[in-house]
């Protein structure tokens, strides 16, 4: 749903209508982090995970952020390899949060 309501095609009343202000919440702290979603170094990716997470108020909003890396990572041989390294060194950024969490294995 966030990527229609970026691009126009759907609107948070309409989402709020049909699924509840907690549902708009999530896509409204999605396009929040997205700004920050930009290939980090693995200096500063601790910094990242404090910033991201300082950033929301419901832990589904990074649930919903990793399952989106995991899909990039089974589809990555789609993708050029220029492309392959971006998502590669974004996925670097994330898994300490991953295990932070507790999601590993």
């Amino acid at each position: 749903m966030y990527r229609f309501v970026k691009a126009g095609k759907l609107s948070t009343v309409l989402i709020e209508k049909e699924f509840g202000k907690k549902v708009v919440t999530i896509i409204e702290e999605l396009a929040t982090i997205k700004q920050y979603d930009t290939l980090q170094s693995n200096s500063s990716a601790e910094n990242f995970r404090k910033l991201f997470l300082s950033q929301i108020t419901d832990i589904r909003v990074v649930l919903i952020k990793l399952a989106g890396q995991i899909y990039q990572m089974r589809t990555i041989f789609l993708h050029s390899i220029d492309k392959q390294k971006k998502i590669a060194g974004k996925l670097l950024t994330f898994t300490p949060l991953a295990h932070r969490l507790g999601l590993y294995n």
